[in-house]
């Protein structure tokens, strides 16, 4: 869903030069006697006080390089650089500060020069912020969300706005380059910038080096694998009430399960992650996020997390938004493999007339249409089945089993991932659809309650842990692990 390749290096005209002569036939053609076509769709972008990125397509296929000229205003073109074939990106760097600059680029080889590209202009930024973007900096991520067979969105977050690019490539030498937005989002009294950049043209099932440009740095190296196609196997992992037993505000809070739980999660190698909600005590303070992202750090940047909103999540949706991804009420969902997942929001309204039900039907319903889609998956913080005593008089839990099984049962979803109890509990398939509660994720536990409380109940357990679904062509696994990674309960569904 979401490119730029190598800058022009010193000695690199010459080169070009004499590529070209070497391609020359002799009598003033080259490379199949043709010019070049025109590159397209040239733009720039100011990123920085002294820096303005170029990006274009490369619509020819026997070129040598490429000339990039640039003016002022009232100025005349002048040369810049010339840069190597097949490149569609240039950093123009060393620039004044507030000034605007005027680009175009054309194509050359041995049959002579294309037709100049559009013309396109861009502002370097104020001068009044060249010391503020030399103090910006990273505040978390980068995150992955939306990853798909060929393409992945990334955010990261920064104090300050600033320039939003990412390199990527399937070595670490990138190539590539792909441009993205920011925008202002304020936790507490403080204001951060949300960067998000989406890079597409990947293949399945490879993985994808990349680094974040944002701020004048450059960040370390990081990866991600794109999705399988459908019928390939893959694996991720449900938790859920993460959250710590008390505000940080108030006590220091004991997160060894939590990071216990992450720990081995990662040595599961999962595809993705989903947490059933509750990532934090209270959602409005400011403060408990920034301690659950310092925990959230220690887990591998190249899984993506896909969040659900619980009860003490409320407050926090435009946190939830701005680091993750995710539209702002916090539903959403997305296709992996041969698997539709959908997340819903149990603390707005879900009633059959409400406007997130009518987008939950008609996104199961489209889902079922599309091809290669063969499943179904649907996660939610309130559960619609739970034979544990806690919470049974919840408005959202009654409200769950009443307006939403029936129409997962419609709509043929395979399985629901649920939260808000803290126990593990897996039922039989009721209606066609099996109910899990993956609540054990840190928070205190509840009493699960005995056993044979509902005859729907296939297993149940108070115990800290993590679900992990494995999903081949033909059947689907079920084990649940406790915090050191222990099976304890399992099951196969062809």
């Amino acid at each position: 869903m979401i490119q730029s390749q190598k800058n022009f290096r010193p000695g690199v005209a010459l080169g070009a030069i004499v590529m070209a002569f070497f391609f020359s036939d002799g009598c003033g053609g080259g490379n199949g006697s043709a010019v070049p076509a025109i590159p397209s769709a040239l733009r720039a972008t100011a990123v920085s006080c002294s820096e303005i990125d170029l990006g274009w397509i490369d619509s020819s296929d026997n070129e040598v390089g490429f000339k990039i000229e640039r003016k002022k205003s009232g100025g005349d073109y002048i040369l810049v650089n010339n840069i190597l074939a097949n490149e569609e990106s240039y950093q123009d760097k060393g620039l004044d500060c507030e000034n605007t600059y005027y680009y175009r680029v054309l194509a050359f080889n041995g049959a002579g020069d294309s037709e100049y590209s559009n013309d396109v202009s861009s502002a370097t930024y104020p001068c009044s912020q060249m010391e503020s973007q030399e103090s910006s900096q990273l505040i978390a991520g980068p995150f992955l969300f939306g990853v798909t067979k060929d393409s992945a969105t990334i955010t990261w977050q920064t104090d300050r706005k600033g320039r939003v690019v990412v390199e990527y490539g399937s070595t670490e030498s990138y190539g590539k380059q792909a441009y993205g937005q920011s925008n202002r989002v304020t936790l507490g009294t403080n204001d951060f910038y949300v960067n998000t950049v989406s890079v597409g043209g990947l293949e399945p099932r490879t993985w994808t080096h990349y680094r974040i440009v944002s701020l004048n740095r450059r960040s370390q190296d990081f990866s991600f694998r794109t999705a399988p196609a459908p019928g390939d196997e893959y694996r991720f992992l449900v938790y859920g009430d993460s959250r710590p037993a008390q505000p940080v505000s108030l006590a220091a809070p004991d997160d060894s399960v939590h990071q216990a739980i992450l720990s081995k999660m990662k040595e599961r190698n999962p595809d993705f992650v989903i947490n059933a909600g509750d990532l934090v005590e209270a959602g409005p303070d400011p403060a408990e996020w920034v301690h659950f992202f310092s925990i959230l750090s220690f887990f591998p940047s190249d899984i993506p997390y896909y969040p659900v909103l619980g009860n003490h999540d409320q407050g926090g949706e435009s946190i939830i938004s701005g680091f993750f991804g995710t539209p702002p009420d916090v539903y959403y969902s997305f296709d992996y493999g041969d698997s539709h997942f959908t997340i819903i929001n149990s603390y707005l309204d879900f009633s059959p007339q409400s406007v997130q039900y009518r987008w939950l039907a008609q996104d199961l319903s489209d889902a079922k249409q599309r091809e290669g889609i063969t499943r179904l998956f649907a996660f939610m913080h309130a559960p619609a089945y739970c034979s544990a005593p806690e919470h049974t008089d919840d408005q959202e839990v009654r409200n769950a089993k009443d307006y939403l099984a029936p129409l997962f049962t419609d709509q043929g979803v395979r399985m629901v991932f649920q939260g808000h109890v803290h126990v593990y509990e897996r039922t039989e398939a009721i209606n066609g659809v099996v109910y899990i509660v993956a609540g054990g994720g840190g928070a205190p536990l509840h009493d699960a309650g005995p056993l044979n409380t509902q005859s729907w109940t296939a297993y149940k357990e108070s115990a800290n842990h993590f679900v992990e679904i494995n999903l081949w062509a033909d059947h689907i696994t079920l084990e649940a692990r406790y915090k050191d990674g222990t099976v304890f309960d399992n099951a196969n569904y062809y």
